[in-house]
């Protein structure tokens, strides 16, 4: 009896808090990526386990895990908690019932983090796994993965946000292909890239082809998403074509991606001018960029704006990758248009360039762990009759991938869920 009461004791002690938030938490409205600016929370990645260049798309069927991951400087005043809601293809949490899709808890803990070794900065590490014993999606569709402070999730708890797809293909899903080419338009011809592309409904139960939402994404980035295609036309068994010629399938080439490597902080790594010492901080100068906008194609091998957390000095990259203070610089005259500096993944939020007069160029630094870093200076619009442009330029030339996500209204479950991931490569067609 008293084995019993301990047995119990303990399980409430530890599972309480997670019961609390899966019947109590709030939902959340704003679905992005995205790390809380006021807390030192950095080098944030979702991937596939083993595949660090790959992002958070998960086959349902499949034994694969998505690893979670970060750095904390500062610890948390309460233990952190992650919690799960399913989506529609928009990012709203929909009506879902959690036992409807997750079997097990839709929050648990995170494992207490480890520590940094041989490092000047010191962190914390996270990493948690979704699925896992506790947590096992059984159905397709968004997930909507958030980091939070204490067992309750609330808007002002929250610190980290993490989109996740969870698909269904082959025989279980739908089926799709992709062509990727030139654009259309002659406004876009040589700076635009259009996907044309096909849905197959025969192998699955869709009774309302108005409530199947394609949406296409660059590099695997959330950011520039396109969606709301309706399809030109419907061939025979079931077969949506959407093949436009007026813009709304095309999306900037944009330039190969720049890059640098820090992995030996012994020595200048590629793309490094400098790399110096100051009061126990590290400080790395790469070598200034060059404004492209009007230049012809220049091709050069890239992640497609990928990253690598990497040391070459130790094992587990995680804990022993140094951080270091990233100097950038644009060579550029002064612009009317701001210019911003996206350096890795969707979680590195971009950092307005600031002007300088004496260098004549623009310039930027990032806090960033050692490791492969592909970066590129994005010319925002001034006016709605201007559109995003690089520094790196716009080309339909360039070399990039395409991802179509497919969901479709189950009316018998009574949401949305994802029918299939479609990766193509515009050189690769």
């Amino acid at each position: 009896m008293r084995n019993t009461s301990t047995i119990l004791f303990y399980f409430f002690l530890y599972f309480a808090p997670m019961l609390l938030c899966s019947l109590h938490a709030q939902i959340p409205t704003s679905n992005s990526n995205f790390v809380h600016s006021d807390y030192d929370y950095f080098s944030v990645e979702a991937h596939a386990k083993n595949a660090s260049l790959s992002g958070p798309f998960l086959n349902l069927l499949s034994n694969d895990v998505i690893q979670f991951e970060f750095d904390v400087f500062t610890s948390p005043d309460e233990d952190l908690f992650y919690s799960v809601f399913h989506c529609d293809p928009f990012w709203n949490v929909d009506d879902s019932s959690p036992s409807d899709v997750i079997q097990g808890f839709t929050s648990q803990r995170v494992s207490f983090p480890e520590n940094s070794i041989h490092t000047t900065a010191t962190f914390d590490h996270y990493r948690f796994e979704l699925p896992n014993t506790m947590t096992k999606f059984i159905q397709s569709g968004n997930y909507y993965v958030l980091v939070h402070e204490g067992s309750e999730y609330t808007e002002s708890s929250v610190r980290i946000g993490f989109r996740m797809v969870v698909y269904v293909e082959g025989d279980h899903g739908l089926n799709a292909d992709m062509i990727i080419k030139r654009a259309s338009t002659i406004q876009h011809l040589q700076s635009h890239q259009e996907i044309d592309f096909t849905i197959s409904l025969a192998s699955t139960p869709v009774y309302d082809m108005n409530k199947v939402i394609p949406v296409i994404l660059q590099n695997g980035r959330w950011e520039d998403d396109r969606m709301n295609f309706q399809p030109t036309y419907i061939q025979p068994n079931n077969v949506l074509v959407f093949d436009y010629s007026n813009g709304e399938n095309e999306f900037p080439g944009g330039g190969e991606w720049e890059a640098f490597e820090t992995k030996d902080l012994r020595i200048n790594g590629y793309n490094v001018q400098n790399n110096i010492r100051v009061e126990n901080e590290n400080h790395i100068y790469l070598y200034p960029s060059q404004n492209e906008m009007n230049l012809a194609y220049t091709s050069r091998s890239d992640l497609n704006g990928a990253s690598l957390i990497s040391s070459e000095i130790y094992e587990d990259d995680d804990l022993t990758s140094d951080y270091t203070f990233v100097h950038f610089e644009l060579n550029s005259p002064e612009l009317t248009n701001k210019v911003f500096l996206e350096c890795g993944n969707e979680w590195n939020a971009p950092i307005l360039c600031e002007y300088s007069d004496i260098k004549k160029a623009y310039q930027a630094t990032m806090y960033l762990k050692q490791g492969v870093y592909n970066y590129r200076f994005r010319i925002e619009p001034s006016s709605n009759n201007e559109e995003i442009n690089f520094a790196e330029g716009n080309h339909s030339a360039t070399e990039n991938n395409y991802q179509l996500l497919v969901y479709y209204y189950d009316r018998n479950a009574g949401f949305y869920k994802c029918g299939g991931n479609f990766i193509k490569n515009s050189r690769r067609n």
